[in-house]
């Protein structure tokens, strides 16, 4: 049986973010009071290659399991 995911547009997370550390992820879900390994994967809309050199800030989507 698999889980539904629950989808999140984060807006503004700056592009210094990885999307691909596990301790990333740990310490957003601390921070913001989530269950353990709740977030199974994070990506930037707009890839981070096509970024503009000056560019901070991108969008990103989240999927939860809860």
């Amino acid at each position: 049986m698999r889980n539904k995911l629950h989808y999140v547009i984060a807006k503004f997370v700056p592009v210094t973010y990885n999307v691909g550390s596990s301790y990333a992820h740990a310490k957003v879900e601390n921070n913001n009071t989530l269950g353990s390994h709740t977030i199974m994967y994070l990506k930037y809309i707009k890839p981070p290659h096509l970024c503009t050199d000056n560019q901070r800030v991108a969008h990103m989507i989240l999927s939860f399991t809860d």
